[in-house]
């Protein structure tokens, strides 16, 4: 009986230490793979994107981010389509995917898109456009019917008010799932401890 209360302690307390790690690993890459607003937008400026994304010539940030945000609604979360709709130097349909974009953007900086600032702030952009963590080559697409098109007007677009966050931010989110997992291996141990 003792030998079996012994092998049932040690069983559930390798498990709860195994669930704390496999816990704080898997914190620790979501965290890494998520980057913050801050993070991106300031990679974002060290990049250079806002010699042009300043709000004259392209969409600035704020603008990009609030763009981006509709995707999910706007294009049913189809990435490739809100990039066939950016104007490009007067050219509507010049990106018929996600990824020619973003590597037209690395050019324009003068990076590559395997940059960590660039992968950064893409995966930031993915991650407002509903499309988190997924390469834009692995979202379904249909090509667009239309050519591109050129415009004789210049796209204006109007800055609109930022909507306030919803609900949990993602950091609190995760430390909180640690602590609830920290909090059952304890019970279990002192479950089998007694």
């Amino acid at each position: 009986m003792i030998i079996v209360k012994a092998r049932a302690t040690f069983v559930l307390t390798t498990l709860a230490i195994l669930a704390i790690i496999s816990a704080g690993f898997t914190t620790v890459y979501v965290l890494q793979a998520q980057p913050s607003e801050e993070e991106a937008r300031a990679a974002f400026d060290q990049l250079g994107c806002v010699s042009c994304h300043n709000g004259t010539v392209a969409a600035d940030w704020d603008q990009i981010v609030s763009l981006l945000s509709e995707v999910p609604d706007k294009y049913g979360g189809d990435i490739d389509a809100f990039a066939r709709d950016i104007v490009y130097f007067g050219q509507k349909g010049a990106f018929q995917t996600w990824d020619e974009l973003m590597a037209q953007m690395a050019v324009n900086v003068g990076v590559s898109t395997d940059d960590p600032n660039f992968v950064l702030v893409n995966q930031f952009f993915l991650s407002v456009a509903g499309v988190e963590g997924a390469p834009a080559d692995q979202v379904e697409t249909t090509p667009a019917e239309t050519q591109p098109q050129e415009t004789e007007e210049p796209v204006e677009t109007q800055p609109e008010e930022p909507e306030e966050a919803k609900g949990v931010p993602f950091g609190l989110a995760a430390v909180i799932a640690l602590v609830i997992v920290i909090l059952i291996a304890a019970a279990a141990y002192m479950y089998a401890k007694k």
